[in-house]
């Protein structure tokens, strides 16, 4: 009785003895007061399944935090890492994060099941394995939003608008029959993307289909065309000429102030999610597809500190994540009852939620930000038959030649500093099409990216792709 009663003593762990997994990742909303009772949940199942616990740090200014971390050296365990916060590539050459080639064949089969392979080349460099990408919407569409009852009074066909030029005797009918209607609103360069170009990592750069090459974007034919119409529908007023200088164009979206504007939803839903978000009925105009590039995979990733105390316990989490929907489900929408109630389904696999809103909210986690997408509860914050759209727009999206390609910056940090301020400068007229004259305007916006080193950036970045 003395030994077994021994024996049981010593296998008693204290939480001292517990190894915790160190999560990093932006505030998901502004109240997270129930992460502490999610996470007691969460970690009965975690500890039981991989002997270690989690704990969140969810962080409301994510880029300083993690540079801080990173730069001291600090340990933690698991961070969210992308192209627009937290960025990857530059810290991968800071030599911030793991290798996870060997961890992923040893702990990781449940994500490499489900992960497509091609999304395993942009979080690679060097043939290492530094992240892995979150399921998402990785082949947007390239779509615009027209008011329902605008279109149906004066006989819109939607299915014959091919690009925003088929648009313009629509913009004149709104333009001379309807005064408190603007007819064209909102960020107008996600209107007239041009499937003949792919997409680069660097601003203002694109590379051609046709001819495979890299050409400054102001150089493209086709480019110049679309913000050429753009320029035309400001001057025939279409398009709102104080756009640039106000603060929430947002709210007069939702007051339907204009005829035609961009969606809230890359993926056709028939405009479901617009017009629930604007609170009026909208009809979608599907212009075309993006290809599935670097940025779009890199959207959401995660990878594992260098200084990491608990590498292995940390794949093994991720890996539990991306095994178990109740888990992943868990950690994204919270607890029943207090963060969501069951509609319906309960018991099954097959389960469908509501999510606390607005002021309610206690906990909210996106689970493409946790990794697996596609094992996601149906509810408001995509339905089941969002999710298979989703999943068969990536399916069908052309991938990019480009995929994979990481362009080494080192030598051209000038140059890509004066560019991208020439062009973050331009872009404000560009979108609007604001300019008096726009071949002038073009002409000398193309001088001064000439005298930046835009030629130098083609020729270096031409010749790492060749090589």
């Amino acid at each position: 009785v003395f030994i077994s009663v021994t024996l049981a003593l010593c296998s008693c762990k204290t939480e001292k003895d517990i190894s915790y997994i160190e999560w990093y990742i932006p505030r998901p909303t502004a109240n997270m007061s129930n992460q502490g009772a999610v996470e007691e949940a969460a970690n009965r199942i975690i500890y039981d399944k991989i002997g270690a616990k989690l704990r969140f740090q969810f962080v409301k200014n994510f880029d300083e935090k993690m540079n801080i971390l990173i730069s001291t050296g600090e340990p933690f365990d698991i961070c969210l890492t992308c192209g627009w916060q937290n960025k990857f590539i530059p810290n991968v050459k800071r030599g911030a994060f793991l290798p996870l080639n060997d961890l992923l064949s040893k702990y990781g089969k449940d994500i490499l099941k489900q992960e497509e392979d091609f999304a395993w080349k942009t979080a690679s460099v060097d043939g290492k394995i530094y992240a892995i990408p979150g399921q998402n919407i990785w082949s947007p569409i390239i779509s615009c939003s027209v008011r329902k009852d605008l279109a149906e009074k004066y006989g819109l066909d939607i299915g014959s608008v091919k690009n925003i030029k088929d648009l313009e005797p629509f913009f004149e009918k709104i333009k001379e029959n309807e005064p408190n209607i603007i007819p064209l609103g909102g960020d107008i360069s996600s209107m007239i993307s041009d499937r003949r170009y792919y997409s680069t990592d660097i601003e203002g750069l694109i590379f051609t289909k046709d001819t495979q090459t890299f050409m400054c974007e102001l150089d493209a034919p086709q480019m110049l065309e679309n913000l050429r119409t753009i320029h035309k529908f400001y001057e025939k007023g279409y398009i709102d000429r104080n756009a640039a200088s106000k603060k929430n164009i947002q709210s007069e979206i939702n007051e339907g102030r204009y005829a035609v504007f961009p969606g809230v939803t890359v993926v056709d839903d028939g405009g479901a999610k617009t017009s629930a978000t604007v609170g009026y009925d909208v009809l979608p105009i599907i212009f075309g597809q993006e290809s599935i590039t670097n940025a779009s995979v890199q959207t959401a990733m995660t990878a594992i500190s260098k200084t990491s105390p608990n590498p292995e316990k940390s794949m093994q989490l991720i890996n539990l994540v991306w095994q178990d929907k109740e888990l992943l489900n868990l950690l994204a929408y919270g607890i029943e009852g207090s963060d969501y109630t069951v509609v319906s389904g309960a018991g099954t696999d097959d389960i469908s939620v509501l999510p606390n809103s607005g002021v309610s909210v206690r906990y909210g986690v996106a689970h493409n930000w946790l990794g697996p997408l596609f094992n996601q509860w149906d509810s408001p914050w995509n339905s089941k038959e969002s999710l298979m759209k989703i999943r068969k727009q990536n399916e069908i999206g052309e991938v990019s030649p480009l995929l994979g390609f990481i362009i080494n910056t080192d030598g051209m940090e000038t140059e890509l500093s004066r560019v991208s301020s020439i062009l973050n400068s331009a872009n404000v007229i560009l979108k609007l099409g604001s300019m008096e004259d726009f071949d002038k305007f073009i002409g000398d916006i193309r001088a001064k990216l000439d005298d930046a080193g835009m030629n130098k950036i083609i020729q270096e970045v031409t010749r790492q792709y060749n090589e």
